[in-house]
């Protein structure tokens, strides 16, 4: 069930402001799921104190309404709206019950804002917070998350974002999509990156074929050097048959040629791509 309503009323908060231009929304097709996944092990408030331990995780998102701003003030005793309370007891998401990776699932619906800006609140309203709700970082600094640009047609788009607790970055979100059940592939086919080359981004695309079964596939998509070392895993997990997007994101790789490799079972195919910077 879809209970979270946070994306719901954040856009409709940047709609009436008109803080992103048309071109900054995505045209999902339908609901995007995002899952968001915080690492609280060995988790420090702001002023470098370790936590005693982790009661509880809040993740809210960030705008002009005061559910947090400028200031620990504007954070509300209770929450709604645009935060909620995350999950380690293998519910929401949560993989690993009792792991120290909070989890909680986003809906973004159509015209969801390619860029977001959250945080997030260790032991929310509680003695252990270190004194302050926001407790992650200084007041000016948050995490962004950025949406893919995703085609018309398919049923169901899912994603990824990882942070770790106190770390404030942005990420792209690594989107899948999967499509109805008429329009199942009928082979395993890795598609070329595109844009290529590119800098600093790629998107790759494949497809899982439907055997008739719908038993999952184990799914491994792998980028290489030249020399055969591992440079990234983009996708290591159990999927269904499906088309299915990827994006590549080498910032911190240097100009060349990388390898990209989707396995599942005893299939095995390799494309080249090109970064150049």
């Amino acid at each position: 069930m879809k209970s979270v309503n946070i994306v719901f009323y954040a856009i409709f908060l940047l709609l009436s402001q008109n803080i992103f231009s048309q071109s900054n929304f995505i045209p999902n097709p339908e609901d995007a799921e995002i899952l968001i996944v915080v690492n609280m092990n060995d988790a420090k408030d702001k002023n470098g104190i370790s936590f005693s331990s982790i009661e509880n995780v809040v993740f809210a998102f960030h705008s002009s309404n005061p559910i947090f701003t400028s200031s620990d003030s504007s954070w509300q005793d209770s929450l709604g709206g645009l935060s909620s309370f995350m999950s380690d007891n293998g519910t929401n998401g949560d993989k690993i019950a009792y792991d120290g990776f909070w989890s909680i699932i986003i809906y973004f619906p159509i015209y969801s804002p390619r860029i977001s800006k959250y945080k997030y609140s260790a032991n929310y309203n509680l003695n252990s917070n270190g004194g302050s709700n926001d407790n992650e970082s200084t007041d000016s600094l948050y995490h962004y998350l950025i949406l893919l640009d995703i085609n018309h047609g398919y049923e169901t788009i899912y994603g990824e974002i990882h942070n770790v607790f106190g770390v404030l970055d942005t990420q792209d979100v690594v989107i899948s999509v999967e499509q109805s059940d008429s329009e199942f592939p009928t082979i395993y086919k890795l598609e070329q990156n595109y844009p290529n080359p590119f800098n600093p981004s790629t998107t790759i695309a494949y497809s899982i074929p439907n055997d008739g079964s719908r038993e999952t596939s184990n799914v491994k998509l792998i980028v290489y050097d030249v020399l055969g070392n591992e440079i990234a895993t983009l996708v290591n997990e159990q999927q269904r048959a499906g088309f299915y997007e990827v994006k590549f994101d080498a910032k911190n790789l240097t100009s060349g040629i990388y390898i990209y490799r989707l396995q599942s079972g005893n299939i095995s195919q390799s494309k080249k791509m090109i970064l150049v910077k």
